[in-house]
């Protein structure tokens, strides 16, 4: 049926959602608070920028949420964290460290680039794992993309595996990059998986502008590309 929807300014506190209706004031007490202790966390389809927030993907509950978003980046942000909240308090109430279910593998499941400047020839993705004083351990070419034919939306369906790095504390980078003729060109576009988000489960990443900014503290630095983004899946 019609859902109702309500305006609310959201708080991650540790492992603790708090939803405030109507906005924040320090005098305010949440009117929802939210532990994310192992819960279902994704995009939601019936809407653009939404994700939902289920304790059970196998039925329906009055305390599942939809969570929608006016901006882009602030929604995948908000996905990557809540994500994250909910997998790290779920390791800490069974008291397994993550380093015991290391990822050991990369699952590229999709890939979104929106308005892009130009329909690009011979697209392929690069791996490229660095230290976070921006030091490149490896950089490889690991998946061909389709040749594109519509600049406003090129959506790539991969489901490519890449083997995840063997070393703790190192980012991931997928880099986007094209060819003029038989000549591999610059970085146009990129995506960094922080070795802090290297658990098991699905991750959504913000794809960013070039230039690559492969140190750690210059990572505030970089220039999203509205709406475009990459789907993964870790795996142990």
């Amino acid at each position: 049926g019609d859902k109702a929807w309500r305006e609310a300014y959201c708080a991650l506190d540790n492992s603790t959602l708090r939803i405030f209706w109507g906005g924040w004031s320090p005098e305010k007490a949440a009117d929802v608070e939210v532990g994310m202790d192992g819960l279902c966390v994704d995009s939601w389809e019936g809407r653009p920028r939404s994700l939902f927030v289920k304790h059970t993907m196998h039925k329906t509950s009055d305390q599942d949420l939809l969570i929608a978003f006016r901006d882009d980046d602030v929604f995948v942000t908000w996905l990557q964290r809540l994500q994250a909240a909910a997998y790290y308090s779920a390791v800490a109430q069974q008291g397994v460290a993550s380093r015991h279910s290391p990822v050991r593998s990369i699952v590229i499941q999709q890939l979104d680039l929106v308005n892009a400047s130009q329909l690009f020839q011979g697209m392929h993705i690069v791996v490229t794992v660095a230290t976070s004083d921006g030091a490149v351990i490896s950089s490889d070419e690991r998946v061909q993309l389709p040749q594109p034919t519509e600049r406003s939306l090129m959506r790539f369906d991969l489901c490519r595996e890449v083997p995840a790095p063997d070393m703790e504390g190192v980012g991931v980078f997928f880099e986007i990059r094209h060819r003029k003729g038989s000549k591999a060109q610059a970085t146009k576009y990129w995506a960094y998986l922080d070795p802090q988000l290297m658990v098991q489960g699905p991750l959504t990443l913000q794809v960013n502008k070039a230039p690559v900014e492969y140190e750690a503290r210059r990572q505030s630095l970089a220039l999203p590309k509205a709406g475009s983004k990459v789907h993964l899946t870790l795996l142990g």
